[in-house]
């Protein structure tokens, strides 16, 4: 890859909450990027569906999610929130957005068919990004749907992530898609790929 050709999003870290308790874990594999190429920061969060530490008792959260970084750049957030988890996951991004954090998040595709559960709170999140891969047994249904729609609902437009090893017949429009490798990105994996997606 050349500077100029793509950018990277990069996992940076995962905090995993568990009951009352949090735990942090870092990237410690080395990141190679062409000089001068600044990745997207990606944070993921994994919870086991125990209730939430309000943020007014958890600002550690939004240090360690957003603003304790030595960068002040775009975040992107990889959540699989449970419906019971979204007025919490509501709140974080309000949180974010408060304390100046410019912030992404991924998308589950189920969130993006119908009114998606953060359509009121569109204007804290920078770029939503519909993960179409790896849904599970409900995928075809979810493509069909899609498909038929022409696209995905109205905030999840414009912006897609998809798999090297699943790269769809059909796919919604997008300026932006996201590419997740399950390999290690070589030269002649990012040719292929960009020659399976623009053909």
């Amino acid at each position: 890859m050349r500077q100029g050709e793509a950018e990277v999003a990069a996992w940076m870290r995962t905090v995993v909450l568990k009951k009352d308790r949090h735990n942090v874990f870092m990237r410690t594999l080395p990141l190679y990027l062409p000089p001068g190429m600044r990745p997207l920061e990606v944070v993921r969060i994994e919870s086991d569906g125990s209730r939430k530490p309000s943020l007014e008792d958890a600002k550690w959260l939004v240090a360690e999610v957003g603003v304790g970084r030595r960068s002040r750049s775009p975040i992107q957030i990889d959540f699989d929130a449970r419906t019971s988890e979204l007025d919490w996951y509501r709140e974080l991004l309000s949180g974010l957005k408060a304390e100046g954090v410019d912030v992404s998040i991924t998308a589950l595709a189920s969130w993006c068919i119908d009114e998606p559960w953060f359509a009121p709170h569109r204007s804290s999140i920078r770029e939503v990004v519909p993960m179409l891969y790896h849904m599970g047994p409900h995928a075809s249904t979810y493509m069909r749907r899609i498909h038929k729609q022409g696209d995905l609902a109205n905030p999840c437009r414009g912006t897609i992530g998809l798999s090297t090893d699943e790269i769809p017949a059909w796919r919604p429009p997008a300026h932006t898609i996201y590419l997740f490798h399950t390999k290690r990105w070589t030269r002649e994996a990012f040719d292929d790929v960009c020659a399976r997606l623009f053909r």
